[in-house]
C-alpha cells in the first residue's frame, strides 16, 4: 500500500522572540514518486534585539538551506537514500559557502529537522537540539537520537537515518523549545485525541501565553494514498519557497474570504426570506392604510442588508489590495536580493529567489500597481537572461552530406570519420579536399558499435559487438582485428556497452568504455600497433550507471545522464553539479570535452540548444538554433571557436 502524511503545524512567533523559527513543507510527484519534504529550523539568540539585527540574515539562510534541500530531489532521475544524503550534502555545501563569506552566526545556535517522505521509506537528518519522535501503537521512539553528533561549520548536517512506516504511524518534528513548555506527557494525552486538527489547536492554546519565544512543529500521520490522475507531474525546477510565515498569511487571507463569501451569501438569503414573508403578510393581513409602511420597511430593510453586504466586499476588496502591494513589496525586496545575488555569480540562488518573486507577483491585478508590477517583471527577465546566457545561431553552415546517416563523428587531423553504430557503415569527410566518400565498403563492417582516434592523421579504433576492437586505417581502406580477448565484455548479456572515449595518442592511448549493464568504466591500453590488453575494471567503487548515455575524458572522467552530469577521477566520483539553467536540463544526448579543451560541451536536441560549461560546472553560454533538433553527435575546435555538428546526413559548422 502506498502511502502519503497528512500535515499538522503548529507555528507560533512574536515580534519580541529571541528564536528565529521557520517552516518547510512540500509535495510533489516525479516518475511515479510522491515525494514529501519537511524542514523545522530554529536559531536562538539572547534577546529579541539581536534577533531582529539578523533576522534578515536568517532569512537568507534559511532560503539557502530549503532550495539546496529541494533542488537535489527536483533535479534526480528517482528518489531513494542516495537522493536523501545528496541532498544534504548540498545543504553543508550551500551552508558552508555562507560560511566561507564570514556568515556564521548561526553557527552553534542552529536546531534543526529536515526529512523526506517518499515511498513509504522515511529519511531524516537533525541538527542541534532539533527531535523527532515516532509513534506507533502508543509508543514513542526518539528517532533522532544521536544524528546531530559531530556537526562543524561547514557539515551541520553529518548523520542521516532511514526506515519504512507503516499505516497510522505519526511523527512529530520539533524545535525543542515546545518540550521545554510543554511536558511530553501532556503532548502525548494531546495525541490520544485522534484527530490532528484538534491535536495542533490544543497545543496551540496551551502555548499562546508563552512570550518571547517561538514555535515551529509538524505532527504528522500516514495515511493510504489516493491515486494520481497524473503520474507523470514533475514539480518545477524553479519553483518558489514560501516560508512558512507568509504561508499562515496566506492561508487565513483564503480563510478570511471563504468566511465573507459565506456572510454575504446569508445576508442575500435572509433578505430574499425575509422579502417573501413580509409580503405574505402585507397581501393576506395587512389593512391598506398599513401596506405603504410595511413595503417601506422591507426596503429600508432590504436596503440595510445590501449596505452591509456592500461594506463587507469592500472591506475584502481593501484587504486584497493591501495584500498585493504588501506582495509587491516583498517581491522588490527579493529581487534587489537576487541582483545583489547576480554580483556574486551565485545562479542557483539567483533563480530561486527570481520564481519567489514571480511568484508573489502573478496575483497582482490592481491597476494603481501595474507600472511597479511591470518594472520588477523586466528586472526579473534581465536577471534570467544574465543566467541563460543566449546566443542564436542564425544559419548554421553546411559543409557536406553523407550517403547514410551518421550517429557519431570522430575527428583528425585531415578530417572527419561518420559512422553509424546501427551499421557499423562509416564515411570520409576530408577538410582538405571537401569531398566526403565510403570507407571499408567492402568489408563487412556491421558488428562496428563504437569508434575513437588512437593518433595520428588516419588512426581509428572501433569496439565490437564481440568485445575484441578493431583498427581501420582511412588511406589504405584496410582494418585489423586486435586479437586480445575481453571475457567481461565478450559474455552474452554481461556488459552493454553505451559509449566510448580515448585518451591520448599511439601506444600510450587509453580507450574507456562505458558499461551501463555492470555499472562500470572499463579501461584498455594500446601495447603497440597489432596489440591491445585486457579489460580493466576503472571505478574503484559502486556508482549507478543504469541511465548513463555518453563519457568524455579529460584528465577527469565526466559521464553524462539526460539532466545532469557526474565527474569522476581516479576512479571515485567527486563533488560536481552544473549549474541551474532555464528551462532546466532535461534531455542531454551528447557531451564533448578533452584535455585540450577549457568547456565542457552539452547537446540537447529537443530544446534545440547546446549547453557551454566551464571545468567548474559553470554555464557560460547557451548556444540555439532550429538545426540542432536534429542533430546526433557535436565535436569541437575550441581554438578557432568552430562547433561540428551532425544532423540527419548534412555536417554543419557553427561559428560562436
Amino acid at each position: 500500500m502506498t502511502l502519503t502524511t497528512k500535515v499538522g503545524q503548529i507555528f507560533l512567533e512574536h515580534p519580541k522572540d529571541e528564536n528565529y523559527v521557520s517552516m518547510y513543507e512540500e509535495t510533489f510527484r516525479k516518475q511515479g514518486q510522491s515525494v514529501q519534504l519537511f524542514g523545522v529550523i530554529e536559531i536562538l539568540e539572547q534577546n529579541d534585539s539581536q534577533l531582529r539585527g539578523r533576522k534578515s540574515e536568517y532569512e537568507n539562510l534559511t532560503r539557502a538551506l530549503v532550495s539546496a534541500f529541494k533542488k537535489t530531489f527536483v533535479l534526480s532521475p528517482m528518489m531513494n537514500e542516495d537522493t536523501f544524503e545528496r541532498a544534504l550534502g548540498a545543504v553543508n555545501a550551500s551552508l558552508g559557502k555562507l560560511g566561507t563569506k564570514g556568515k556564521i552566526s548561526w553557527f552553534g545556535k542552529t536546531n534543526a529537522a529536515l526529512a523526506a517522505f517518499i515511498s513509504n521509506e522515511l529519511y531524516l537528518s537533525t541538527t542541534g537540539n532539533a527531535v523527532v519522535y515516532l509513534e506507533r501503537g502508543g509508543s514513542y521512539t526518539l528517532l533522532s537520537e544521536g544524528l546531530a553528533e559531530d556537526s562543524k561549520p561547514t557539515k551541520i548536517f553529518s548523520n542521516f537515518a532511514s526506515g519504512k512506516l507503516s499505516r497510522g504511524d505519526r511523527l512529530i518534528l520539533s524545535t525543542k523549545q515546545l518540550f521545554n513548555y510543554l511536558a511530553f506527557d501532556k503532548i502525548r494525552d494531546e495525541m490520544k485525541t485522534g484527530d490532528l486538527e484538534d491535536i495542533c489547536h490544543e497545543i496551540i492554546a496551551a502555548l499562546t501565553d508563552v512570550k518571547n519565544v517561538g514555535f515551529a512543529t509538524f505532527i504528522c500521520e500516514t495515511v493510504a494514498a489516493q491515486p494520481s490522475l497524473n503520474e507523470k507531474a514533475v514539480f518545477p525546477a524553479a519553483a518558489a519557497v514560501v516560508p512558512a510565515y507568509q504561508k499562515s498569511k496566506l492561508t487565513a487571507i483564503r480563510a478570511a474570504g471563504a468566511v465573507l463569501k459565506t456572510i454575504f451569501s446569508l445576508f442575500a438569503a435572509a433578505a430574499k426570506f425575509l422579502s417573501d414573508v413580509l409580503f405574505q403578510v402585507w397581501r393576506k393581513k395587512t389593512p391598506v392604510s398599513n401596506k405603504k409602511k410595511s413595503f417601506a420597511a422591507i426596503a429600508i430593510l432590504i436596503l440595510l442588508l445590501f449596505s452591509i453586504g456592500f461594506s463587507i466586499w469592500k472591506k475584502s476588496a481593501n484587504n486584497r489590495r493591501q495584500q498585493e502591494q504588501t506582495n509587491l513589496t516583498r517581491a522588490e525586496e527579493i529581487v534587489n536580493e537576487a541582483e545583489a545575488a547576480a554580483i556574486y555569480l551565485d545562479d542557483g540562488r539567483v533563480l530561486s529567489l527570481t520564481a519567489e518573486a514571480e511568484k508573489l507577483l502573478s496575483g497582482i491585478t490592481n491597476r494603481d500597481l501595474k507600472e511597479k508590477l511591470a518594472s520588477l517583471q523586466e528586472r526579473i527577465k534581465i536577471l534570467k537572461d544574465k543566467i541563460n546566457k543566449e546566443l542564436v545561431i542564425e544559419n548554421p553552415v553546411k559543409l557536406a552530406g553523407f550517403a547514410m546517416i551518421p550517429t557519431d563523428i570522430i575527428r583528425s587531423a585531415n578530417g572527419f570519420l561518420a559512422f553509424n553504430r546501427n551499421t557499423g557503415v562509416q564515411a570520409f569527410y576530408d577538410f582538405r579536399s571537401g569531398e566526403t566518400g565510403e570507407i571499408l565498403g567492402s568489408k563487412n563492417t556491421s558488428s562496428f558499435v563504437l569508434g575513437g582516434h588512437v593518433g595520428g592523421t588516419h588512426g581509428y579504433v572501433f569496439y565490437q559487438k564481440n568485445g575484441k576492437f578493431a583498427k581501420v586505417d582511412v588511406p589504405s581502406d584496410t582494418s585489423l582485428e586486435y586479437p586480445a580477448e575481453n571475457p567481461n565484455l565478450a559474455e552474452a548479456n554481461k556488459a552493454k556497452i553505451q559509449d566510448m572515449a580515448v585518451l591520448g595518442e599511439g601506444n600510450t592511448a587509453r580507450i574507456y568504455l562505458l558499461d551501463t549493464n555492470q555499472n562500470q568504466i572499463w579501461r584498455f591500453r594500446v601495447i603497440d600497433d597489432t596489440n591491445i590488453g585486457s579489460a580493466e575494471g576503472w571505478l574503484k567503487n559502486a556508482a549507478a550507471l543504469s541511465d548513463a548515455l555518453d563519457i568524455a575524458i579529460d584528465n577527469n572522467i565526466y559521464v553524462l545522464f539526460a539532466n545532469r552530469l557526474d565527474r569522476y577521477f581516479n576512479g571515485g566520483q567527486q563533488n560536481f553539479a552544473l549549474s541551474q539553467v532555464i528551462p532546466a536540463l532535461q534531455n542531454a544526448t551528447r557531451i564533448f570535452t578533452n584535455s585540450d579543451q577549457q568547456m565542457i560541451y552539452v547537446l540537447e536536441p529537443s530544446a534545440e540548444r547546446i549547453l557551454v560549461y566551464n571545468k567548474t560546472g559553470r554555464l557560460q553560454t547557451q548556444l540555439k538554433s532550429a538545426k540542432f533538433r536534429d542533430a546526433a553527435d557535436l565535436s569541437v575546435d575550441e581554438k578557432n571557436k568552430i562547433i561540428y555538428l551532425i544532423a540527419g546526413a548534412e555536417l554543419l559548422q557553427v561559428n560562436y
